[in-house]
């Protein structure tokens, strides 16, 4: 009868090998379905960048009417009173103040108009990037949900195995378990492997005769001389 360990050490190998090749196979399924999402989302922020330069201005319309209002009030004021003035001195600090006050004006209907001129452009360019974007959502939408449907699936076996190799894990020593664990990790999943064709299954070193006797009657573990890893014998690898 085999040592016990070693059918554990077998039977846990075997869910491992099943998490790994789950993994191997699903792989390339997240990379794409977040290449995909940033593509959408890509698009979403020039949209969401555009709009909020529509609203930018906007804002600057609004406040360059309240401005120029507040000017041309002051404009208004400065002129009425400028008759007012007894000093030359005054009369010219007068003037310098209706000079800048006009310049001031100048330039808020510059930039009136130059929004006036631009927003149209950039209304036509977000309904575009509106369109762009939704055309984008529309050309994704199948394969997206079908990565996500994978996805699921997945996360579903996934979670089945793990469950199983907890229970493995319950019939492997804590000892040895975590030997195993650190192979796992140094080996690409592999802490467990036949003798196949007088060599190690793991790494490929030949193993001794007496080795293989012992390894075929099954009653103690043993480990590789050169990879450490787990070798056990497997009547089915024989021709």
């Amino acid at each position: 009868m085999k040592d016990p360990r070693i059918v554990a050490l077998i039977e846990l190998q075997s869910v491992i090998n099943e998490k790994n090749e789950l993994y191997r196979t699903h792989e390339a399924v997240p990379e794409r379905l977040e290449e995909l999402k940033s593509k959408i989302q890509e698009a979403e922020d020039k949209l969401k960048a555009a709009e909020l330069e529509i609203e930018g201005m906007g804002s600057a319309e609004t406040k360059a009417k309240k401005e120029k209002k507040q000017v041309e009030e002051r404009l208004s004021e400065i002129q009425t009173k400028l008759n007012l003035v007894k000093t030359t001195r005054e009369y010219e600090n007068r003037q310098k103040e209706i000079k800048a006050q006009k310049d001031r004006l100048i330039e808020i209907e510059k930039m009136t108009s130059e929004s006036e001129t631009k927003k149209p452009e950039l209304e036509k360019h977000v309904e575009a990037l509106r369109k762009e974007t939704e055309d984008v959502k529309s050309h994704l939408a199948e394969e997206i949900a079908d990565l996500e449907k994978q996805q699921s699936a997945f996360d579903k076996q996934l979670e089945e195995i793990e469950v199983r190799e907890r229970e493995k894990r319950q019939d492997v020593p804590s000892s040895i378990l975590e030997r195993v664990d650190k192979l796992v990790l140094l080996r690409q999943g592999v802490a467990v492997v036949p003798i196949n064709d007088g060599s190690c299954g793991g790494c490929g070193i030949h193993v001794s005769p007496q080795t293989i006797q012992v390894a075929k009657r099954g009653l103690d573990l043993i480990q590789c001389d050169r990879c450490s890893t787990y070798l056990y014998w497997d009547d089915d690898l024989v021709e």
